[in-house]
């Protein structure tokens, strides 16, 4: 079985990361899980590196489908986004699977 990798966050990284959490805890009626959220966001950047500052600075309905996409399409087994995902602020360019 494949293991999940999870992105290492530089310091200003975890910090934009935070700042996505607690947008996110303010934006969503339901409390998020800050820890299951960030690890969401760094098994995904590990795959499809995330641009955490245009998410960041996003408009609410590009934040929220981003950051609910990621939420609700990652295999928690794999790391991988399912069912097509693709978030609107990764620097993704060229086939998925080069990315394995």
């Amino acid at each position: 079985m494949k293991s999940i990798k999870f992105a290492k966050w530089t310091t200003q990284e975890a910090e934009i990361v935070r700042k996505v959490i607690q947008r996110a805890n303010s934006l969503f009626s339901s409390p998020v899980d800050a820890l299951s959220l960030e690890m969401d966001l760094a098994a995904t950047h590990a795959y499809i590196p995330l641009d955490l500052q245009q998410l960041l600075d996003a408009d609410d309905f590009n934040f929220i489908h981003d950051v609910l996409g990621i939420m609700r399409h990652i295999n928690r087994r794999t790391g991988e986004l399912e069912d097509h995902f693709m978030p609107r602020f990764s620097r993704f360019s060229g086939d998925a699977d080069s990315l394995n």
